[in-house]
């Protein structure tokens, strides 16, 4: 784009001394490469089109329009400034318009009513008496600039033609821009569906496999470490190493059914479930720093009524992940979590040496379907603090 715009500058600068019409299109042209280099890119397809239209109008003092089209030489979208529908419909018709498009993709050059035949031209004279110009935009005539000639004042001169084919590459480059971004804007849809998915998919893993510990081997441990206890007494009076042993034996069951119970904690949170998030954040804040040896801290500020389960569990995961993260980088220090809650909103924030370590996308992404945002602040000689919102409803 930047490429048409010096272009245009250095046109600019050679008609100067021309006529001052001349260069009142020329300052347009560049107005309008300016406009369309910076919004084209984040506006709808509709939007940019009309801002075509809009420009090319103003550029050239005539009616303009921009058609977009498909494949197969039809007619796709349009958007018009001035003149009156009637005309514009009667053009775009597809018995009308689809030659027209074949004989653009034929000649790849503006057509007047001269370059068509007889009967074309006849119809669309009789729509735009003082004349009218059809221009191919983009490779392979992927749209139509229309200028119809308002009145006979020759507004569609040699000087409007030049300044038009610059416009019609303009026009083109922007279109392209959107395009992208909407073809880049589905694709990063498609991939944050995919992550929520494999989120979702992750969290029902970690149930099912923390049912599994304590419903399954959680239960026979503990079923075992009964059978153990019973037998201790018949041991009574036998050899010390044979007791000793025992002791043994049963003491490591034990701490096997504990750190089993951890893990089907740490799986999923039966505190989460069962009380909610602050109780389930202050057990495991309070494992967390057993584990790393950091020092961590809790302020809470607000009631903690829960909230619907999903977006507990959504909140917990985050935090979970931040402060996971946090505590395994070589250079963690104290943390401070402070949880605050409002009529609308719950706020946790976490604020420490560094948010280098959190992978931010995936916490981002793991709150983006409850309306959650994630924010980093940092300032020099003052703690880094990460910062989770979501909305507050309650359960």
């Amino acid at each position: 784009m930047m490429w048409v715009i010096k272009r245009l500058l250095a046109r600019l600068r050679l008609v100067r001394a021309s006529s001052s019409a001349s260069v009142e299109r020329n300052e347009a042209l560049i107005d309008a490469a300016l406009a369309l280099a910076n919004d084209s890119a984040e506006d709808e397809l509709e939007a940019v089109m009309q801002q075509v239209a809009r420009r090319a109008a103003a550029i050239t003092g005539a009616a303009a329009a921009l058609a977009l089209i498909d494949g197969e030489g039809q007619l796709e979208r349009f958007a018009a400034e001035g003149a009156d529908r009637c005309t514009w419909e009667t053009i775009t018709s597809p018995d009308l318009f689809g030659p027209l498009v074949a004989r653009l993709r034929v000649l790849g050059r503006p057509l007047g009513l001269e370059d068509l035949d007889d009967t074309s031209a006849r119809t669309l004279a009789a729509l735009a008496p003082h004349g009218l110009l059809m221009v191919p935009v983009g490779t392979g005539v992927s749209a139509v600039l229309l200028l119809v000639e308002p009145v006979a004042e020759g507004v569609l001169d040699d000087d409007a033609l030049a300044a038009v084919g610059m416009f019609a590459m303009l026009a083109a480059t922007a279109l392209e821009n959107v395009r992208k971004f909407r073809t880049l804007r589905e694709t990063c849809g498609e991939l944050r569906h995919f992550a929520v998915e494999v989120i979702e998919r992750r969290d029902e893993q970690l149930r099912h496999t923390a049912q599994a510990i304590h419903e399954g081997i959680g239960q026979r441990l503990a079923a075992a470490n009964a059978q153990l206890q019973a037998l201790e007494p018949l041991l009574e009076g036998g050899p010390d190493a044979a007791r000793e042993r025992f002791r043994d034996a049963r003491a490591l069951v034990v701490q096997v059914l504990g750190e089993l119970r951890d893990l089907a904690q740490a799986l999923r949170p039966s505190l989460l479930e069962d009380f909610g998030y602050v109780p389930a954040l202050r057990w495991y804040l309070r494992q967390l720093g057993e584990r790393s040896g950091v020092s961590l801290s809790l302020e809470i500020e607000g009631s903690d009524i829960r909230m619907p389960f999903e977006i507990e569990s959504a909140l917990f995961r985050a935090t979970e992940e931040m402060l996971g993260s946090l505590v395994r980088w070589q250079e963690a220090g104290p943390l401070r979590v402070r949880y605050r809650r409002d009529p609308e909103t719950v706020q946790v924030e976490i604020a420490g040496p560094s948010s280098e370590p959190v992978n931010l996308v995936a916490v981002r992404e793991r709150l983006r379907p409850f309306g959650g945002a994630v924010r980093v602040t940092s300032a020099p000689d003052a703690p880094t603090v990460i910062a989770v919102e979501v909305p507050a409803p309650i359960n």
